[in-house]
């Protein structure tokens, strides 16, 4: 069984310039690209989903959140 499936849609002009402008500096094709942004925007809807499935306690207050990011980018 195929792991990928072709579809058909249509993108803006100034989206497929990016799209296609990205596949040629990541050295990947279009199919590629649109796949990882799609992974992309799940990961996000997840992560609020998640979020929003917590009581307001549980939230991170401002300088927790600013303490991760820090340790993120370390």
């Amino acid at each position: 069984m195929a792991s990928t499936q072709k579809l058909s849609g249509s993108i803006g002009i100034a989206e497929a310039k990016w799209v296609r402008a990205r596949a040629r500096r990541k050295k990947k094709s279009v199919s590629a690209i649109v796949t990882e942004a799609l992974a992309t925007v799940q990961r996000l809807e997840a992560r609020r989903e998640f979020l929003a499935r917590l009581e307001p306690d549980e939230l991170a207050t401002d300088a927790e959140a600013e303490a991760i990011r820090k340790q993120w980018r370390a």
